[in-house]
Order: structure tokens, then sequence, then C-alpha cells
């Protein structure tokens, strides 16, 4: 983005005020029948796709939804073709604005794509989606806010008592026109991570570019503290200049699945300065255990840039205790 106007840092808490949803019904057990036969396992977690077409100057949505006896624990999307910068003039040079849960059953992404270069291809949003028999949503907090031009917002989203978050996302005005220029821009999503067991931050900024106000809405996943039950996390850092890619791989322990996943653009200042501006255009689980993230710089950026990907994490399998004859 060049130099950036003086901004200043706000912070706006959100936190549930409902009770727990019926959701909690997810997990209720079956009655038992006579026969009693082998079962083959259900896996831990599973990903559902949708898709739906996206062209160069152009925005598109998607939705991919959980299925059967499953439910969202996180999501993401992926653009293809993705920009090319080793190939000029190749792939969709697009931004997100939307990546958001939708219930506790959906995922949503919307990117938005420049008009240069041209291209077509698609977008597919991605739903993880964690087994019944695993864990419980609780509750789903949201929340807005409105993003003076230049201001950088930290959303943090606050978990009830006797819950932990386990993904959250965001929905932000998107591009001001297709124009591949910083003029263009808007609201722009510098980080989406866990801060806390039961807090989700999500970094928002609005390009001081633009003289208008921006808006964000944001919502988290929250399930049900259970005995056994965590969620873990791992990271990995990749560093980046102008005009380049940069990808992040975090893996999960042995005999734990991918629930979600995170990122945090750096450096974020707190006064004066430049910010990254980049296109993630692959945020996705990639088998079982690993979260996958994927960017191009758009413009110069501020020296010493990075992203850092986060993947949360949980057990495959959790135990319980024996009855006492």
């Amino acid at each position: 983005m060049g130099r950036e106007q003086e901004r200043i840092r706000g912070r706006l808490w959100l936190v549930a005020v409902a009770a727990l949803a019926a959701l909690l019904a997810l997990g209720a057990a079956s009655p038992a029948v006579a026969k009693k036969k082998k079962k083959k396992k259900a896996a831990p977690a599973v990903t559902m796709t949708a898709a739906a077409p996206l062209s160069s100057a152009s925005s598109a949505s998607a939705t991919a939804n959980c299925t059967g006896k499953n439910h969202l624990s996180g999501g993401g999307y992926v653009v293809s073709p993705h920009l090319d910068l080793a190939v000029p003039n190749t792939g969709l040079r697009s931004v997100n604005s939307t990546s958001t849960p939708v219930g506790v059953t959906a995922w949503n992404a919307r990117p938005d794509a420049f008009s240069s270069p041209s291209a077509s291809g698609s977008v597919t949003a991605i739903a993880r989606c964690e087994s019944n028999s695993l864990s419980q949503i609780a509750t789903v907090v949201s929340g807005s806010a409105t993003i003076p031009t230049g201001q950088l917002t930290d959303m943090v989203i606050t978990c009830p008592p006797g819950t932990h978050v386990v993904s959250a996302g965001y929905a932000g005005t998107g591009l001001g026109s297709y124009v591949n220029n910083f003029a263009s821009f808007r609201i722009i999503i510098l980080g989406s991570h866990r801060t806390a067991l039961n807090e989700w931050t999500i970094e928002a900024f609005e390009s001081s570019a633009n003289p208008a106000s921006g808006s964000v809405s944001v919502a988290a996943l929250c399930e049900k503290d259970a005995k056994g039950r965590s969620i873990g996390e791992v990271s990995t850092i990749a560093g980046f200049a102008t005009n380049s890619r940069a990808s992040g791989d975090p893996t999960c322990p042995a005999k734990q699945h991918v629930v979600s996943g995170g990122y945090l653009l750096s450096p974020i200042p707190q006064g004066p300065g430049a910010v990254p501006v980049v296109g993630i255009d692959e945020f996705e689980p990639s088998g079982n255990s690993t979260w996958h993230l994927g960017l191009h710089t758009v413009g110069p950026q501020p020296p010493g840039s990075s992203v850092a990907t986060y993947a949360y994490c949980a057990k495959d399998t959790v135990k319980k205790k024996k009855k006492k004859k």
C-alpha cells in the first residue's frame, strides 16, 4: 500500500449474551438396538466443498455444507487458477472479502477478482466437518463494526463460560472497483486467529486510499467444554516480498486431525507506516492433519513482511471413562 495515513487502532469486544443453543442435542445418543453389529469407524472429520464460476473483473460466492452426523468446525476457500507470478499474466488476481460460518453446518466464501490479468476459473468454498461424537457446537457469537478510513481495529470475539473457540470468520466490504490499483482496496483482513482458549481476534484495516468507512461482520463457533477434549495449535511462518508468493502448511501431531485454520500478517504497525497487502487465494485443510495457506503480494511490501499460518488440532478419539460396577 506504500505509506498509509496515520491510523487509530481500535478494539471491539464481542461477547455472547444468548443462552447455549439447542444445538447441544447434536450429540444425543440413539436408542440401543437388539442386534449389535460391528460398524466401521467414521472419520473424525471430513471436508465438504461447493464451487462457483469466477472470472476477472467480477465477484462470486459459494457455500459448502456439512451433512450427516457431522457439524461445522471451520472452513475456507480456494481460487483456481490462482495468480502465478512466475508466469506473467496467468491466473486470477483475487482478494477475499468473505470467509465465514453460516450457522453450524455451512461455510461461505466470496472472493473479488481484479480485471487484470484476464482469466476465468472458479472459487471453491470449503467446510471442515467434524463428527458429532467428538464435539458439540454450543453457540455462535457474532458482531459487526464500522471502520473509518485509515483505522486498524482488533475485533475480539469471546466465547461464553463453559465453551471454547474453535474457529471464526469475517465478511467485509469488498473491492471499491476491479481496477488493479491500491485505490480499489477497502477492508483488508490482516489476521484471523485464536488469541486465547475462548477468544478469537480478527484484525481489520480500512484502506486510507479510500475516504469512506468500511464495515466488517464476524462470527465465531464456540464449542462446548468436555473432558478429554482440547484444541491444540501448530504454526509456520513464511516471509514474502514484492511480487512474490508465499505459503504455510502447519501439520497437526500424530493421531490428531485439523479442525480449522487461522493466519496473521506482519508487520501490523501501531502508528504511521505500511501494512502488508496480499491476496490470500488458498485457505483450506490439506489431507486430514494439515492446514494450507497460499497468497500473492499486491504492490510494494514493508520490509520483513511475513505470514504466520495456524492449524488448530484435536485428537482423533475421545477416551470415555468406564462405569464402575
